[in-house]
């Protein structure tokens, strides 16, 4: 947790998480990755998506990997103040628009 982030203020009632995410393409193909892609889940039926990006150490919106390419950056993402545990969740979407594998990261503070 941190007290704040660039400017970046955190709501009454939450706290601002910050956790570093990274992401390799192990595929032959190049792939565009969306900081979006990646929900932020908590509780029973919450979740939502890490801050938009306010530099270049933090995750950026879009990019492109190619095939053996790795990409690192800050996520940061505001959560209610009770919360102690969340996980990170990324669907793959195949390119015929059906979904493929799903993979979770469960985190702790």
């Amino acid at each position: 947790m941190v007290d704040g982030y660039n400017n970046i203020t955190t709501p009454d009632g939450e706290k601002l998480v910050i956790f570093m995410m990274t992401v390799t393409n192990t595929s032959n193909e190049t792939y565009d990755i969306f900081k979006d892609d990646f929900q932020i889940q908590w509780g029973k039926d919450d979740f939502g998506v890490a801050l938009d990006a306010v530099d270049d150490v933090m995750m950026p919106d879009a990019t492109t990997l190619q095939p053996g390419e790795s990409l690192s950056g800050w996520m940061l993402v505001n959560l209610p103040q009770d919360t102690n545990d969340f996980v990170v969740a990324y669907q793959e979407m195949l390119a015929d628009g059906s979904n493929g594998n799903a993979y979770f990261v469960d985190l702790s503070l």
